[in-house]
């Protein structure tokens, strides 16, 4: 004989678990507005560290700060290597061009 069906509480899913769905995609953008973009990016990182440094190097951080000020900074190297590949790989591309006959 099966058992019968009862009813079963079901906890809301918690706000920090939910999906929620992509948004619409984004316009087409050129690679020179990407690029440019990044180039803001990185210029604003560079800021950050600069002043993230200035202020280490007076001791005004707690190891909790230092090892936060450890992470932006790991970004940031992050992004100037992605950058300098992406440079890399236009000016090789250029270059490609100009050397190729008509």
């Amino acid at each position: 004989m099966v058992p019968p069906i009862t009813a079963v509480a079901v906890a809301p899913i918690p706000q920090s678990w939910r999906i929620e769905p992509e948004p619409p995609p984004e316009p087409k953008v050129s690679f020179a507005d990407v690029l440019l973009r990044e180039v803001r990016s990185f210029e604003a990182g560079e800021a950050k560290v600069d002043g993230l440094v200035k202020k280490a190097m007076a001791n005004a951080y707690s190891p909790g700060e230092l090892l936060a000020m450890q992470v932006v900074v790991h970004r940031y190297s992050l992004q100037l290597e992605l950058l300098s590949k992406a440079l890399q790989q236009v000016v090789s591309g250029l270059r490609d061009v100009l050397r190729t006959q008509v």
